[in-house]
């Protein structure tokens, strides 16, 4: 069945994911960086119609022949952080976002 509100979100960037729990969660993709030969998409959480400020780094993994993709959680510190530094290059100009605090960088 064609679902014209699921079409216009996907083509705005948003997209809907089920949690392990069965919870349907929104997000917002920013960004698709490309690091060490794996993708990974930047997004951040949609809360009562608006996008978070935080920011979300996801693992794509392509699922079967037809483009589908999952998303797995980034544990590694290091390139949670090499990520966010490319995406925060692509947007220098946009908007500001932010990881969350126990994934921010130390300050030297």
């Amino acid at each position: 069945m064609w679902d014209e509100n699921a079409q216009n979100e996907e083509m705005n960037g948003i997209i809907t994911m089920i949690t392990d729990e069965g919870e349907e969660v929104r997000f917002l993709c920013l960004d698709v960086v490309d690091y060490e030969g794996e993708e990974y998409a930047v997004m951040s959480e949609i809360v009562d119609g608006e996008p978070e400020q935080e920011v979300v780094i996801l693992r794509a993994e392509p699922v079967g022949e037809d483009g589908a993709e999952s998303f797995e959680g980034v544990e590694d510190e290091a390139t949670m952080k090499a990520v966010f530094a490319i995406f925060q290059e692509h947007i220098e100009q946009g908007p500001s976002f932010e990881l969350p605090e126990e994934a921010e960088p130390e300050e030297e």
